[in-house]
Parts: C-alpha cells; structure tokens; sequence
C-alpha cells in the first residue's frame, strides 16, 4: 500500500544559506516522512536577486524534497508567491506526486492555497505559527508587527477556505478565535519536540546563563543584559551570560558589554546550527527567554527536554510549557524582577532533575504524541 501524500508548504525553511530559519517546519516533515510521503514547497522573498525575478530550485536538504522558488518584486509578494507555488504544484502533479492532503504553514501561504483549493479541491490544513497573531491585531506593542486591515482580510479569508486551522498552542487558538476568524474550524497542535536526550546532573562550577533567538527588542535582549549586569554583585559564585542568535540590537548589546569590561562574562556566539544551539543549550545552566509575546516557545522546550531549567516571562504559551519542575515563570516585567530571578535561579538550579523534565516535554510534545495527533487530523480530513 501505497504511503499517503502531503504537499508542505510554507514561507519558512532551512537552507545551505540559512541553516536555522523554519527549523521547526523541518523537524515537522522529517518526522512526518517516517509515515507520509511528504515534499516541501518553499517560498521565500530575496532581496539580494535582481529586482522582478526569481529563482527555482530542487533540492534535497536533510532528506526532505524541496521545491524552492525565491523572488523578489514591489508590493506583489503574496500574489507572486501563490502563482509560483502554483506552478511548483502543477510541476509535482505532472511527475507524479499528486498531493492527498496539502499542510500550509502560517496565513502567508494563505493566497496560494486559496488557488489551490479553487482548482483542485483538495484537502488544506494550515499550521498557524506566525507571532504577530497571539496579541490583537491593533495593540501597540514594542517592535510589533503591524496587522493590517487588508492582512486581517486575508488571514480571516485563509482560515475560511482551509479545512482545519492548527494553532501551535492554546492560547494562540484562542487568540485567533477571539481576533482573526470566530468561525473557523481550530484543533491546537503543538509543535513537535524532538526526543533530545537529557543531560546529567552537574554539581559546582560557573552558572551558565544561555539566550537563544533574535537579538531584538521584543525579545528584550537588550533587558536580559541590563539585568545580568545589575545581578553581577549578588552572584554567589561564577556567572556567565552567552548569546546564540543574531539581530538588531546585537552591535550595540556587544558595545556595552565592551565598555564596562565584562567581555570573559558575556558572549556573543552568533547563529548556529540547530545541533549547536542544542549542544549551547545543553551545557547552559539556565535558559533564559523573557519574549513580550510568541505563539508557543520552541527553545524553551527543546531546553526542557534536555533538562536545562528555564527563566521565562510569564505569557501564555509559555504557563503550558514551564512547570515548577522545569522553571520560573517571572510575572512582573523589570530589570529588577529578572535581575532577582537570575541570582536565585543561579543558587537553585542545580535542584532541577533532567530526566523527570525530559519525561514531562516528551510525555506533552514528544514525536509519538505528535504523530498520533497528525494521524487523527490527517484521517479525519481524507474521510470527510
């Protein structure tokens, strides 16, 4: 018997050029193509292309099958990506792959499935991950991303014509339940957290704090820092603060922590491979993300699954991932709560038992449990 087929597509994945972006999603099909035949369709705007071109591509990249168009135009983006996904449809139609069941990623791959389910009439299921979404479209917040009338338009058409509408976690679910489309059909799917095996005990030595992500203001990179060095003098032993990632506020991260001479303290190491950054997490003490929104919190859970206790504020996608038994959850928002934060978790980090935080992620957000939710959507999707 044949495998079943699904068509991946999506705004965000891995390449030679960039080996961290859409991690997840390649997490996602590497583990769904151990039962599915799966292909992936990537779209992605390239501004280092010549302006009104584009480029495809096959490739295989970690032993998925990728189909990558990048283009670049002026203000034809979302109309652009749908024709090209479209052709790269037809091209996997003509050589023999015809899709089962297409799984778009976030609303931006909403215009091409629109087209798709106009002429082909198959089965969408759309992964909704995109940040911007777990707040109101029209909330100011610090460095957000704007919502636009027109974009709320297309997302609310996207989860419209879309058979099932899969939020990462709860809360984003009920977020764009209460903003974006009240009638949609939505079943929370956490993302998948690959079964990282857990680290040992350590007993002693320099604490480790490690940041993973974007160096930026929303998540207040700058703030962690200005925290670190006020809890500098009330750090019982040895300290360390390193970053992994890239962004905005990097440059000027770096000039500070050169100006007050903690350079043997603080580190910058750049983007990483997702082996790497595990490896970082790994031998960190600490993880800490204090994000003024996301919709679930993939470092935080690969942290927790290989038994780094977490330092997180406290928003709701992170209160289903962190328990008493894999970290803290700070409520006030301030250099002086995260400050405080950081020496006591520097003092108690150590009580945390790996294996019982590894048990719990893989009990929630492990492969299995991901596989036997995606069964159920997939199966149900084909029925109807």
């Amino acid at each position: 018997m044949s495998k079943v087929k699904i068509l991946i597509i999506t705004p965000w994945f891995p390449s030679s050029d960039n080996e961290t972006e859409g991690n997840f999603v390649l997490t996602q099909a590497s583990i769904l193509s151990k039962v599915y035949d799966v292909r992936v369709v990537h779209f992605i705007y390239n501004n280092k292309i010549p302006r009104f071109s584009w480029r495809i591509t096959h490739e295989v990249f970690s032993g998925i099958k990728v189909e990558r168009v990048e283009y670049r135009a002026l203000g034809l983006d979302k109309i652009l990506s749908a024709i090209f996904v479209f052709i790269l449809y037809l091209k996997l139609r003509f050589n023999g792959f015809v899709p089962d069941i297409i799984h778009a990623h976030t609303w931006l791959a909403g215009t091409a499935s629109l087209l798709l389910k106009f002429i082909f009439q198959p089965p969408i299921c759309l992964t909704e991950h995109y940040s911007r979404l777990s707040l109101p479209p029209n909330k100011d917040v610090k460095s957000s991303i704007v919502i636009s009338r027109l974009e709320r338009i297309q997302i609310h058409l996207a989860y419209t014509i879309v058979d099932i509408v899969l939020p990462v976690s709860d809360s984003l679910r009920k977020s764009l339940l209460t903003y974006y489309n009240k009638g949609a059909n939505y079943k929370t799917l956490y993302n998948v957290v690959p079964s990282y095996k857990a680290k040992k005990r350590k007993s002693g030595g320099t604490v480790r704090f490690c940041v993973v992500g974007t160096i930026d203001a929303r998540k207040s990179s700058d703030v962690i820092l200005q925290s670190y060095i006020c809890a500098l003098p009330k750090f019982p032993g040895n300290t360390q603060l390193v970053y992994v990632g890239d962004g905005v506020l990097r440059r000027s991260l770096e000039s500070i922590v050169r100006e007050i001479g903690q350079e043997e303290k603080v580190f910058f190491k750049g983007r990483l491979s997702l082996v790497q950054t595990i490896e970082e997490v790994r031998n960190s003490d600490v993880l800490i993300s204090y994000s003024l929104y996301e919709t679930f919190g993939m470092t935080i859970a690969e942290a927790v699954m290989v038994g780094t206790p977490v330092l997180v504020s406290d928003i709701p996608p992170f209160k289903e991932i962190v328990t008493q038994e894999s970290g803290v959850l700070i409520s006030t928002r301030s250099v002086e709560a995260l400050s405080t934060a950081m020496v006591d978790m520097s003092k108690n980090c150590a009580q945390y038992n790996p294996d019982r935080m590894h048990s719990l992620m893989d009990a929630k957000f492990g492969e299995e449990v991901f596989l036997a939710n995606v069964n159920e959507i997939y199966s149900s999707m084909i029925v109807n």
